[in-house]
C-alpha cells in the first residue's frame, strides 16, 4: 500500500545505500525491496549526525549509521540473554543504542553472546568476521 511505501522510503532514507549496506541481505532492504521502493526521496541524515564506527569488540561491529532505533537489540539483551548490557541514549531521531554507561561495546560488560546481532533487522550490529574493511558484509554469510 501507499502507507507501507512511505514508511520504507522514510527508514531507507538514513541507511546507506544497498550495495554497500552493512547488511546487503537484512530484513529491512528485503521489506523495502518487496515494496518495491530502492531509493527514498527524502533527504539523507547530515554527515556530522551520523555516529562514528565502533570497532572495539573483537566479536561484533557497531555501525550505527544503519540504525533505525527499533530497539530489537535492547530487547534481545535485556529479555532473551538477561544480560542488560545495551540501551538507548538521546531522544526521538536522536536516540541510539548504547552498552551501560555510553562505553564503547569492546569495554562495556557485553558477553558476546551475540543475541542482539541476530535481532538487529538492518546489519547495524554485525559479526566482525563477515564484515571487510569497509564495514560491507552479509549476513547470508552467518545466517545460513
Amino acid at each position: 500500500t501507499q502507507a507501507r511505501r512511505m514508511v520504507m522510503e522514510m527508514l531507507v532514507a538514513d541507511q546507506p545505500e544497498q550495495d554497500v549496506a552493512h547488511d546487503k541481505s537484512s530484513q529491512l532492504w528485503d521489506m523495502a525491496v518487496g515494496q518495491g521502493v530502492l531509493e527514498s526521496r527524502f533527504p539523507k541524515l547530515e554527515d556530522g549526525r551520523i555516529p562514528l564506527l565502533d570497532d572495539s569488540h573483537v566479536a561484533m561491529s557497531v555501525n550505527l549509521d544503519a540504525c533505525i532505533q527499533c530497539g530489537l537489540c535492547v530487547r534481545a539483551c535485556r529479555e532473551i540473554q538477561v544480560n542488560d548490557v545495551i540501551g538507548m541514549s538521546g531522544r526521538g531521531h536522536d536516540a541510539y543504542p548504547t552498552f551501560d554507561m555510553d562505553d564503547p561495546m569492546g569495554e562495556s560488560s557485553c558477553v558476546g553472546c551475540g543475541e542482539c546481532v541476530q535481532a538487529c533487522p538492518t546489519g547495524a550490529l554485525m559479526p566482525a568476521t563477515v564484515t571487510d574493511a569497509n564495514q560491507v558484509g552479509d549476513s547470508k554469510d552467518f545466517d545460513s
